[in-house]
């Protein structure tokens, strides 16, 4: 591989999967965005401790429901 194909170091969910062949949807965009938003979140001390307030079981539940649509949908992409 050339060095101008190479990717800079990145955890952006969204900015990795602009550099696929997927055709992605507004709302595949926001959800990917929204869990980079956790990365940050869970990972700053300044904001870890309101990250945990917000994560109720109800809030788990609905991320891992989005997380497992996600999921299925790009399995089906790469068969």
């Amino acid at each position: 591989m050339s060095v101008d194909k190479i990717m800079a170091k990145t955890h952006n969910l969204v900015k990795l999967a602009e550099h696929t062949r997927l055709n992605l949807t507004g709302e595949h965009k926001i959800f990917l965005d929204e869990v980079n938003d956790f990365n940050l979140e869970a990972r700053c001390p300044q904001f870890k401790n309101e990250f945990y307030k917000k994560c109720t079981r109800q809030f788990a539940e609905h991320y891992y429901r989005k997380t497992e649509e996600m999921k299925k949908w790009l399995k089906s992409r790469i068969k």
